[in-house]
């Protein structure tokens, strides 16, 4: 199986199909959320660690979706989340912000922490085309679609997937 997730272009691509699926985070380098932002994100690491960041794209490398999750109806993410979340291992190493309660974003620190929890998924009760880095599918088709090719391989272990 071959799976390529094209972060620029929007595209996620498995076995030559391709499905728009954007990871357009607001953060302040793209000016969707301003340093003066009073909705501080907070970036969570493999223990479950939170800290103040600012989102950035799903990372690029060589990754692996771990497995399909199914988002129970009372999962209080899963308005964000939809029905289901396909898991990765994916990562990248995010600056700490320091920031004011009722300010915003101060700045970025030098320290740096390992951000994880990327992965794909649809968000159906919105129109934004905003994710916290995630991949976001625009059609829930298109996600199920993409589960239905995952879901044979995955049943033997890790999918292995590029971002490019």
């Amino acid at each position: 199986m071959k799976v390529r997730y094209h972060v620029e272009k929007g595209l996620f691509e498995i076995d030559g199909a391709e499905f728009l699926c954007e990871s357009f985070p607001r953060n302040e380098l793209n000016k969707k959320r301003p340093r003066d932002a009073r909705d501080i994100f907070f970036g969570r690491d493999r223990e479950g660690n939170i800290f103040p960041t600012m989102p950035r794209p799903f990372p690029k490398g060589k990754f692996h979706i771990i497995e399909i999750r199914k988002v129970p109806k009372d999962h209080p993410e899963r308005c964000y989340l939809g029905a289901y979340y396909i898991a990765t291992d994916a990562f990248q190493w995010l600056p700490v912000w320091r920031y004011k309660k009722g300010r915003g974003y101060l700045e970025p620190t030098k320290e740096l922490r390992l951000d994880s929890g990327y992965g794909f998924h649809f968000c159906p009760y919105s129109t934004s085309t905003s994710s916290q880095g995630c991949g976001l599918f625009r059609e829930t088709k298109a996600l199920n679609a993409v589960i239905k090719l995952l879901k044979r391989d995955l049943a033997q272990g890790p999918v292995s997937f590029i971002v490019l």
